[in-house]
This record gives C-alpha cells, structure tokens and sequence, in this order.
C-alpha cells in the first residue's frame, strides 16, 4: 500500500516482500493498481482497489466484467475488494459476490485516508482469524468512521461500532 519513495524498483521491491511472505505461509495483502501488471505476485492472494481503480486496471466499466476481468488475469487472487466511496462495496471470491450497502454519514469531515483506513482493518480482521466478508465490513466500517475526523484514516472505534451496525450486505 502507499507510494513508493524515489529510488525504489517497484517490482524488485515487491517481490521481495511477496518472496519472503510466501516462504513463511503468510498471507499478502495489496492496495494497488498502477503498474499491477509488473507488480502483482502469485503471492499476493487479496487485492483492494477502488471503483476506478477496477475500470482502469480491467478496462472494463461494467463491476461484474471487470472482476471477471481481474480474475482471470490475476488467478492467484482469492479476494477482491472494491470500494467506492459512500456506495455499495464489493468483496468477491471466485465462487461468490458479496455487497456492501453503506450507510449515509450525516457529515462528512476529511475522506482522505478512508480507502488505506478500509484495507488496513480489513487486512488485520481477516488474519485475526474473521471471516472475509465480515473483516471487510470492519474495514468500510472503519474508513466510513476515518471520514468523521480532520486528520487523515483516524477512527474512533465508537463511531466505527455503530457505522458498522447499519451497514447491509446482499451475497450472489
């Protein structure tokens, strides 16, 4: 996750963490979509990338085509999510979709930080031992939260609690 500092080969970078990771069984997680095609590692088994984020990675505009898309390019993946900002989010598994119906916030402070917010608790549901779609819950619920306070992917656990209450989830 994140932006690169100058000097580092993206690829070579990334793949050595994914190396490491994968010869000690431990699950990688990736928020990225800029140069994917050099980056992704079989390795990497979560993707979480936004709604835009899918077109352009798939070059496809329809959610559905796009997943599609993504799998078969990617194979390696066992969960794909996709947020979009306060509308519905997406979690998908080769065999299934799960939606996320999030709920209207009242006031919205600062959004910068809500997508790192979402897959940083996702990611640390989801090896806490959750089960994928809830962990992802968590995380929207979080960045929904992070979205309440100025500075940037801040949550108070509270608000995250209650966002996450309200939050509907449809499968298919």
């Amino acid at each position: 996750c994140g932006t690169y500092p100058p000097g580092i080969r993206k690829r070579e970078f990334t793949w050595k963490i994914c190396e490491a990771a994968a010869a000690l069984a431990v699950p990688v997680f990736a928020d990225l979509w800029q140069n994917a095609d050099e980056i992704m590692n079989p390795a990497i088994s979560i993707l979480k990338i936004n709604r835009e984020e899918l077109s352009s990675l798939s070059g496809k505009n329809d959610m559905k085509q796009g997943i599609k898309e993504l799998f078969k390019r990617f194979p390696h993946l066992k969960y794909l999510g996709i947020s979009d900002g306060p509308s519905t989010a997406v979690l998908a598994e080769h065999a299934q979709t799960s939606y996320f119906m999030i709920p209207e916030l009242e006031k919205i402070v600062n959004p910068l930080g809500a997508g790192d917010t979402a897959s940083a608790v996702f990611f640390a549901e989801l090896t806490a031992g959750k089960n994928p779609v809830e962990a992802f819950a968590d995380g929207l619920a979080a960045a929904s939260a992070s979205c309440l306070h100025l500075i940037p992917a801040k949550f108070n656990k509270k608000d995250a609690l209650a966002i996450r209450k309200q939050i509907k989830i449809g499968t298919e």
